[in-house]
């Protein structure tokens, strides 16, 4: 495509300046085409992966969340089994004070009935 009216009268290296600069200038264009699509596609990429780790982000904070709300039940667990558990060592030193004075009154029974024997 060359502009005729601009060449006319012109030299051949005028004629020559003004092709190279229209290829230049077709070139320019198209490397410039190639950086917008090539800008759009990133921007695209960016906003999938803005997108994409938002989401991620979401669901690993709401995981946190779960797993603090899971750690401070297990704590309330451990608490109410420490304290079940202190519970049933004190029944089991009330059993054993009791079971201690049950055999001492049966010894004191058996005792009891050995002197009866030993008086009839």
């Amino acid at each position: 495509q060359e502009p005729v009216p601009l060449l006319l009268g012109r030299s051949d290296s005028d004629k020559d300046m003004v092709l190279m600069l229209q290829n230049e200038l077709n070139q320019t264009r198209t490397t410039l085409n190639y950086l917008q699509s090539v800008q759009k596609e990133l921007q695209m990429k960016q906003y999938i992966f803005t997108q994409y780790y938002n989401i991620k982000i979401d669901n690993l904070s709401k995981l946190l969340v779960r797993n603090i709300q899971d750690e401070e039940h297990a704590k309330e667990t451990v608490k109410k089994f420490e304290m079940e558990l202190k519970e049933l060592f004190a029944r089991i030193s009330e059993l054993t004070v009791e079971k201690n004075d049950l055999i001492k009154e049966q010894d004191k029974i058996k005792h009891d009935v050995v002197d009866l024997r030993i008086v009839c």
